[in-house]
């Protein structure tokens, strides 16, 4: 179930525009990133200089590195935007306990409930620990220790586990009298701490010599959730965060406590330099920070948390006009691309998909809003707005389509299963609506008037007609929802199964969009995130946990119809969630755990 809660999820910010369509040719001298997968929503970077025909083994260039931005868990995987000269980043901005920008996870409170004592006696430390790990302890499962809980709360507990208590009195009573009164309280907390993990997602207590390394972590400060965990995964076993979001208890509550849920926060970058031109903070009111909150069910056995508390929204803004527009937890904002300045904000839930600008039109999830005012000019009638995280739903990023001097949205109805409808720009009319039948959410691209999915389709504003299946995509194959390149009639695809229904089909694939036959297909490669002076940019995840910043590797390809050919790889560090590139002008700009970097791709 892992992959697939993964792949539904990411849907949320990525799924439908992970296609591509070709929508009105921009200006000729267009060379910005402005919205979410570039001019087009394609990942195509249109009018690029000549870049690199190879990188170095290091990686191209690096021209500069922000200052501190928070981002993954910190701040969310909102991709960055580029706009006459300026780099837009939305960050769901999680502020450290005490201000500055260092996380201090472990607190005196964080070890007493781990059972940490500081002036414990040694001798006294090993009986206890002997009694901890004693198989004769009888189960001590159902008590959060985690949590901050008073002594009312462990003696309710205890009243419940009538052996569990009987045995933490007996050992109480084989210490003197002065040691007994002195560390009760301490004795009867460590005690019900569970020994060994469960399916039930029940954390494991630490071993006393775990306790000892942990509290030197002490009031230190850590730039990020993964920089403290990687820590902590060095001496103790507790170093399974992984890069997507399910964490332990442990973990999610010291995170908890860690930050303060502070606000939308818009960021401006020069291009050039990376100096913060300006920072707008858009503070969460209590119903944004309910919303946010929620939990979303039981998944992979244990507790799945709501993408918005623990990860972030992460969403890319869009710049039009003098005007930079993005969604974030409380809502959609317009701002003054100049200085940040509130121009209009609508209220709106929480959700992940990346605002749509086009023709003075605001397309976000459902409504159509006038650009310069903000006024509601239409609704789509097919939403069904069902937060992608929860069954059948499918939030997704809009995409833009022009035919015959008239512009249409690609939108999701917000449920799975009636995944595409056909959206006049400016009316809102629905045009057709297409199932989706396949057990994954499927990416979507364009080419002239096919629509490519796991099939292929021929579109009008009228009617939507299938033609063939993609070849070698069997029922259960899924498209992968992050990124795609649909180049001269070909589509370079990510393809993969899922548990439920696995596929032998994975890999990078080649498919010809006249006819669907796949030309081609390498499990080594990975997903295809932009296109640019005929070279691809494609990243690959590693494996195994922590595995986010430190192993996912960027590879520059040639791809044709007839094969790949590798022209360099490095790790940078990277998410690869939710379009983390933007390239604009032969600069790539990525989105990082704690900032923006930039490289320098282009041919001397």
């Amino acid at each position: 179930m892992k992959d697939m809660a993964i792949s539904v999820l990411l849907a949320t910010g990525a799924l439908l525009g992970a296609g591509l369509l070709s929508a009105a040719e921009p200006p000729a001298n267009n060379s910005d990133w402005p919205q979410w997968r570039g001019p087009n929503r394609d990942g195509i970077a249109v009018n690029s200089p000549k870049l690199l025909d190879s990188w170095p083994k290091e990686g191209p260039p690096v021209l500069w590195n922000s200052e501190w931005i928070p981002g993954f868990y910190s701040g969310g995987c909102g991709g960055p935007v580029v706009a006459d000269g300026k780099v837009f980043v939305y960050v769901q901005w999680k502020q450290p306990v005490g201000g500055g920008n260092l996380y201090k996870l472990i607190t005196t409170d964080v070890l007493a409930n781990a059972g940490w004592l500081p002036d414990l006696p040694d001798e006294l430390a090993k009986k206890i620990e002997a009694a901890w790990s004693s198989p004769n302890r009888p189960n001590s499962v159902g008590w959060p220790w985690w949590e901050m809980k008073d002594d009312n709360a462990l003696n309710e507990f205890l009243a419940k586990k009538p052996e569990l208590d009987k045995y933490i009195k007996d050992f109480l009573a084989t210490l003197s009298t002065d040691e007994a009164k002195k560390f009760d309280a301490h004795i009867r907390r460590r005690l019900c701490i569970n020994h060994v993990s469960n399916k039930w997602g029940n954390d494991p207590g630490f071993t006393w010599e775990e306790l000892v390394t942990l509290s030197k972590m002490q009031d230190v400060g850590y730039p990020s959730l993964t920089k403290w965990a990687g820590e902590l995964s060095k001496t103790t076993r507790r170093g399974h965060l992984t890069h997507h979001l399910g964490m332990s208890m442990f973990f999610e509550a010291v995170w908890k406590h860690g930050y303060t849920m502070a606000s939308d926060t818009l960021v401006c970058l020069d291009a050039a330099s990376g100096k913060m031109l300006w920072k707008k903070d858009f503070p969460l009111d209590a119903d944004a920070l309910a919303k946010i909150k929620q939990e979303t069910g039981n998944w992979c056995n244990g507790p799945f948390i709501d993408a918005g508390e623990v990860l972030g929204v992460s969403s890319s803004p869009a710049v039009w006009n003098g005007k930079c527009y993005f969604t974030g937890a409380r809502g959609l904002y317009c701002v003054s691309e100049k200085d940040g300045n509130l121009v209009w904000y609508v209220k709106r839930d929480p959700v992940h998909p990346s605002v749509l600008v086009a023709d003075g039109v605001v397309y976000h999830c459902g409504s159509a809003y006038d650009a310069e005012s903000g006024k509601l000019l239409w609704k789509n009638p097919l939403w069904k707005g069902i937060p992608a995280w929860q069954k059948g739903g499918d939030n997704s990023s809009a995409l833009i389509w022009s035919q015959d001097g008239r512009s249409y949205v690609f939108a999701s109805t917000g449920n799975a299963k009636e995944s595409l409808s056909c959206l006049d720009l400016k009316t809102g009319e629905n045009c057709w609506t297409l199932k989706n039948d396949e057990a994954e959410p499927v990416s979507v691209g364009i080419a002239g008037n096919v629509l490519v999915m796991v099939g292929l389709y021929r579109i009008s504003p009228a009617k939507v007609e299938p033609l063939a299946r993609l070849d070698g995509c069997p029922e259960g194959a899924s498209l992968n929802c992050l990124g795609q390149i649909l180049y001269q009639d070909h589509l370079y695809e990510y393809v993969t199964g899922t548990e439920i229904k696995p596929s032998k089909l994975t890999g990078l694939c080649c498919f010809d969009v006249k006819t669907g036959k796949m030309n081609w297909t390498d499990k080594s490669c990975g997903v295809p995130w932009l296109l640019a002076d005929g070279k691809m940019i494609v990243i690959k995840r590693g494996k195994g946990d922590l595995d986010v910043w430190g192993s996912c590797q960027m590879d520059l390809v040639r791809a044709t119809p007839e094969n790949f050919i590798s022209l360099g790889q490095f790790k940078p560090k990277i998410c690869p969630w939710s379009n983390p590139v933007a390239l604009a002008g032969g600069l790539m700009f990525v989105r990082s755990e704690d900032g923006v970097t930039c490289y320098d791709l282009r041919a001397k």
